[in-house]
């Protein structure tokens, strides 16, 4: 088990707290839902994690994955901002990077998850340039 403190997806936030940005996030049931990673102490893990110290591995930023959708202006307009500021939403996307599950529910919409242009996560994909 590695510690979160050592994890290269541990995005801190404190002395005392962080975030766990190993995975990215899946789609909701409702439009326009922020994503927000669950917050972990320094010294919990997990068999996930991947050590600081690894090569090439890291965290992707959703600004630059091949996975994140946003309006060709940039960012996104939702109807309700939730608990993000307009400057937020500004610079806000899609992560399209899971598929929507499947529900018992008939009829059931999927919606992909907003994240902010510098959030990330260990599940993106770095973006190939198009000519």
């Amino acid at each position: 088990m590695l510690h979160c403190d050592r994890c290269v997806f541990w995005h801190q936030l404190g002395d005392r707290f962080g975030l766990c940005r190993r995975v990215a996030p899946v789609p909701r049931e409702r439009a326009e839902t922020i994503a927000h990673w669950p917050m972990t102490g320094p010294h919990e893990g997990c068999g996930d994690g991947v050590t600081l110290e690894a090569p090439s591995a890291g965290r992707v930023r959703c600004g630059d994955c091949a996975f994140w959708r946003t309006t060709r202006a940039g960012g996104m307009t939702p109807r309700n901002r939730g608990d993000e500021h307009a400057a937020w939403w500004n610079a806000a996307g899609l992560c399209t990077r899971h598929a929507p599950h499947p529900s018992p529910d008939a009829g059931n919409r999927g919606f992909w998850c907003a994240t902010n242009r510098n959030d990330g996560c260990g599940e993106g994909q770095a973006a190939t340039p198009t000519a």
